[in-house]
């Protein structure tokens, strides 16, 4: 009765994340999920994930990361299982992911809006500025003498669409027009 905040939804947005990749790449079918094993929330991340799998008739391969170095090991797993993809959960080191993706030749999206910045295929995540933004209005209530209890959690409604070009040219993906034209960022 005591907790408010906000959300980034990311858990949530697993399924969209799906739709996008198929959108890319039309025929995957087998696609890893590399998840952090200290996380508690990787049971919801991984479950909506799984939920959005069986609308499109994909198959999820996850595989729990404990440590660092096993980032290397897990994706030539990936590689091995013939994953054609990888979804990463941003609790995840997402730069040594994104390295060890393009240098395994797997396209990796994440949840996390920076990702492309990092070298990762594409990022689809609620817009962090206006989180942020509604951090701080529900911190200045909460400081003003409101109960956290009366405020609602609040959830996101402006999503980011972000994408690397210079890594689809790396890992030969065409990144389709209907893609492009909805991106917030595009890296060239």
């Amino acid at each position: 009765g005591n907790v408010t905040g906000v959300s980034s939804a990311t858990a949530e947005i697993g399924p969209k994340l799906l739709e996008l990749i198929r959108e890319i790449l039309p025929g995957a079918r087998h696609i890893a999920v590399l998840a952090n094993a200290n996380d508690p929330f990787n049971k919801s991340f991984l479950h909506h994930i799984q939920a959005g799998a069986r609308t499109l008739g994909v198959e999820i391969r996850p595989i729990l990361l404990r440590t660092t170095e096993e980032l290397h090991a897990s994706f030539a797993e990936m590689k091995k299982a013939r994953s054609e993809a990888v979804i990463v959960q941003p609790s995840l080191p997402l730069n040594r992911a994104a390295e060890v993706a393009l240098k395994q030749r797997l396209p990796a999206f994440a949840a996390s809006e920076g990702f492309p910045d990092m070298g990762g295929l594409m990022s689809y995540s609620a817009d962090l500025t206006l989180i942020y933004r509604e951090a701080a209005v529900l911190a200045d209530k909460i400081i003003k003498g409101r109960k956290p209890a009366g405020l609602p959690v609040q959830m996101p409604t402006v999503f980011r669409l972000n994408v690397n070009q210079k890594t689809a040219k790396a890992l030969g993906v065409k990144i389709p027009a209907s893609i492009l034209v909805r991106a917030d960022k595009v890296i060239e």
